[in-house]
């Protein structure tokens, strides 16, 4: 409980008397060798959890700060979580290869993808290439077989269904 908070004039309630869900975690060892993270998945006896697994993997990368987490659901989605200090720095794993402080690749059982680029300037995989001038958001999104992208900065994104980015498979997003 923040106790600052308690006693802070003009609050619309009593937060001492309020139901919170605390949650405190310890962690041995340098937080900068091995950044601390958390996935949270609030859940209810009529909606239960869908998280499977939460484990951490080892990229190549050049980075300090570097944390990287694979999340497994019940239902067959990975979700592969890249995090780092740095936006110049990059990060290689299963043939992701991220230049960005954070970044999503997600994948579901009906083959439904998602690649989230943050405050970053690359991500590339066998299928998709994002390339960015200067550092942005950028998401791109295979929904039943129909890519879809949003970003906060002009970008490059090319796709390849094969492996193989071909002339013309690309297109800018401004």
């Amino acid at each position: 409980m923040c106790e600052g908070l308690s006693r802070a004039p003009g609050m619309p309630y009593k937060i001492k008397e309020q139901p919170m869900l605390t949650f405190v975690a310890r962690q041995k060892g340098e937080a900068w060798r091995r950044p601390f993270v958390v996935v949270y998945e609030p859940s209810t006896k009529t909606e239960p959890s869908h998280i499977e697994s939460v484990n951490y993997f080892k990229a190549q990368t050049n980075a300090d700060g570097f944390a990287g987490i694979c999340v497994k659901s019940k239902k067959g989605r990975i979700d592969h979580i890249f995090s780092q200090e740095s936006a110049a720095a990059s990060a290689t794993y299963k043939g992701i290869d991220v230049t960005a402080t954070y970044a999503v690749c997600s994948v579901d059982a009906n083959g439904n993808r998602l690649y989230f680029l943050g405050d970053g300037t690359r991500l590339r995989s066998s299928e998709l290439f994002i390339e960015t001038k200067q550092k942005g958001n950028v998401v791109a999104e295979k929904k039943n077989g129909q890519w879809h992208v949003h970003a906060t900065v002009p970008c490059k994104v090319c796709i390849s269904s094969s492996g193989v980015f071909l002339r013309g498979s690309q297109f800018e997003y401004e």
